[in-house]
């Protein structure tokens, strides 16, 4: 099996390989591999499945789901996903995932590109099965322009210089405006007109001094509102930060090399220091794309950007937008001296010592488990990158001749996981994507290891690398995490009531895999994974994740707009794929 060598239409049939694409690895699975396949029907129902509650909390957090929640599975539910499943596995094993016939009653194909039958692959592609849009909403495409772009002037880097200007590449802008934009936007005090105008419109609004200083200006409260004339519940802080997570499952824009804008402070900012000669703001510019000499930097850059999520309503800030990060931060335990994927996302330390390992991990975490278990050994400079494996577009990572996963070295070279003496990953190519996107700036890795490697550790990983950037956020993260891992319990459970009265049903589900077997077991020195002890037998494996995933992100058949071409700019160290390579399928 070659790393690289084979490419796909539109419609998910293969074509004759070219140099110039990247890997895609497809054969068809032997029957070993099918039975492990069939070991994650738990999971995929949990990734497709529901929405809870849960409470922001600091540092780490028991699993945060409703004790008796209204949402359930029932037979007939896992029957259609399991179909579902079905597809994608077929999928994988190298087959078209677009039927010849739409009158194919299979379950081994999409019958019908408008049908939303079939599993979401990781990164978005071929969520649109109609020609030549394959990509369309993919991750790692290029932003599309509904109008021509306008690069407007903006304020000179000294009194008397010329103005600088968005227009320039790669250069320093110097502008003003976002702050004092911002700053209008959350100024609720008498001196905001248009907070005096809300004032006067909403009941129970008032002025009041919040400092007993005379000189600054009297703060204004106003309540919050229901956005129907009382119908529903107004908005709250929730809110917002739901609004964030949401947002991130939009869009991420790669930043650095295309030059800086320079923000100053304006006397009446709260962040203004008189007499200071640091009185502004530094941030990035977007990446831009290179030019026509396929060199980023050169004076010829395109001024457009790639969009690195899937622009779907995926819920990739739980599933990521990239089949090897996927792979990393799925749970595993050792069945019979090889990684089984239990179904469930990796959970953090057991902080209440119920013997439950509880909420999000922390890079620690996926750090312990990917040489333990998988064999290879992270180094913190991989929170800038994720290191490439061999996997599958769902986010199964493609085992080697021991059972463990594979690194991509090169196009046509991998290297093989080993707990006895964990591989080094910073050896392999680059997925493109990062762990980390937001990290606390003492703890932001180097070369040299100066960095505090206790904080670096602590950082929680989710599906998006931006997962820590407030402590609210990193709730609304923690409620998708174990809603997930909620439902692969559940899936166990509904299994073992509908075997005692259908075993037939369940059957063909428990064939146990040559390889790795299907049902979960305790694992002698390892902590127990979940909440609720169940009877077996339970699911486990890929089809349990899909199961779960299944109820979150269900498949979208529809046209949408066209999101980026391929392409990635490197975080850290350059590892040499583009983003379209990262899924080095069979």
């Amino acid at each position: 099996m070659n790393v690289v060598g084979e490419s796909r239409r539109d419609d998910g049939r293969q074509t004759n390989p070219s140099p110039t694409q990247m890997p895609r690895h497809r054969k068809r699975r032997s029957a070993a591999e099918r039975g492990v396949f069939r070991k994650g029907l738990a999971a995929m129902a949990a990734a497709v499945l529901g929405l809870t509650g849960a409470m922001a909390v600091q540092g780490p957090a028991v699993a945060v789901t409703d004790e008796d929640p209204e949402f359930r599975l029932n037979k007939a539910d896992l029957d259609f996903i399991l179909r579902q499943i079905q597809i994608s596995e077929s999928h994988a094993a190298g087959n078209p995932l677009l039927c010849e016939s739409p009158s194919d009653t299979s379950w081994t194909c999409v019958p019908d590109p408008k049908l939303a039958y079939g599993l979401r692959t990781v990164d978005g592609s071929y969520n649109n099965l109609m020609p030549n849009q394959s990509t369309y909403g993919a991750a790692g495409e290029k932003f599309p322009r509904l109008a021509p772009p306008l690069f407007r002037e903006a304020d000179p880097v000294a009194p008397g210089a010329p103005n600088t200007s968005y227009d320039d590449i790669n250069n320093l802008v110097v502008d003003a405006e976002p702050r004092m934009i911002s700053n209008l936007i959350v100024d609720q005090t008498v001196e905001n007109p248009a907070a005096m105008e809300m004032m006067s419109t909403v009941e129970g609004s008032y002025a009041f001094d919040h400092d007993n200083d005379p000189a600054t200006p009297d703060r204004v409260f106003i309540p919050n509102v229901s956005p129907d004339v009382g119908l529903s519940a107004p908005f709250t802080g929730w809110f917002t930060l739901f609004g964030q997570f949401f947002d991130h499952g939009l869009d991420l824009v790669g930043k650095g090399g295309s030059g800086s804008i320079m923000v100053p402070l304006q006397p009446d900012d709260e962040l203004y220091v008189e007499g200071s000669n640091t009185n502004f703001m530094m941030m990035s510019r977007a990446t831009n794309l290179p030019g026509p000499d396929g060199i980023p930097g050169n004076g010829d850059d395109v001024q457009d950007s790639i969009n690195r999520t899937t622009p779907f309503i995926d819920q990739n800030q739980t599933y990521t937008s990239q089949a090897s990060h996927q792979a990393f931060i799925r749970e595993y335990d050792v069945v019979g001296g090889r990684p089984v994927n239990t179904g469930k996302l990796m959970n953090g330390d057991d902080v209440n010592s119920d013997g439950v390992r509880d909420g999000l991990a922390t890079w620690a975490d996926i750090k312990e488990q990917a040489a333990t278990v998988l064999g290879i050994a992270l180094d913190d400079m991989d929170v800038n990158e994720v290191p490439l494996l061999k996997t599958d577009p769902y986010g199964h990572f493609i085992p080697g001749p021991n059972g463990f996963p594979q690194l991509v070295i090169s196009d046509t070279q991998a290297i093989e996981g080993n707990p006895a003496a964990p591989v080094d990953a910073t050896q392999a190519m680059g997925a493109g994507v990062a762990f980390l996107d937001d990290i606390a700036h003492d703890a932001v890795p180097n070369t040299a290891n100066t960095h505090n490697e206790e904080l670096l550790a602590a950082h929680f990983i989710t599906g998006d690398g931006r997962g820590n950037e407030n402590i609210g956020l990193t709730a609304v993260h923690h409620v998708f995490h174990s809603e997930h891992n909620r439902l692969v319990d559940h899936v166990d459970v509904l299994l073992a009531q509908i075997g005692t009265t259908d075993p037939g049903f369940v059957a063909p589900l428990a064939r146990p895999g040559p390889r790795l077997g299907l049902w979960r077991a305790p694992v002698p020195g390892r902590p127990v994974r979940h909440r609720d002890a169940v009877p077996a037998p339970r699911l486990r494996g890929v089809r349990a994740h899909h199961l779960a995933e299944h109820r979150r992100r269900p498949t979208q058949r529809v046209a949408v707009p066209r999101r980026h071409q391929p392409g990635h700019q490197r975080r850290v160290r350059p590892r040499g794929l583009p983003l379209r390579a990262l899924d080095a399928d069979r």
